[in-house]
């Protein structure tokens, strides 16, 4: 049976500023690939706040990935990078909760 946690962890969704201004530059006519997701998802707990952000074939090798950048509360050092949305959100919940 699991231990019922104090900490639940909490998603909040924004349009990622880098792809809002890769939206304005397309619709400028500028004509380059964008390599980040338009979702910005950040989770949050009492223990601290994670970023999850898409790239999108980044390294040119027709992989995505997702990356994890703890924004608050030292639950890691540098970035996590995860091949799956699932894994990334899986990996913060351990974290967050």
């Amino acid at each position: 049976m699991e231990k019922p946690t104090n900490h639940t962890m909490k998603t909040v969704i924004k349009i990622h500023p880098m792809f809002s201004a890769w939206e304005k530059a397309r619709a400028s006519g500028f004509k380059y690939k964008n390599l980040i997701g338009k979702e910005w998802h950040i989770f949050s707990s009492e223990k601290g706040r994670i970023s999850c952000v898409k790239f999108i074939n980044y390294f040119m090798d027709g992989k995505n990935f997702y990356e994890l950048y703890c924004l608050e509360g030292e639950l890691f050092k540098y970035e996590e990078r995860y091949p799956t949305f699932v894994k990334a959100k899986q990996r913060c919940k351990e974290l967050l909760d």
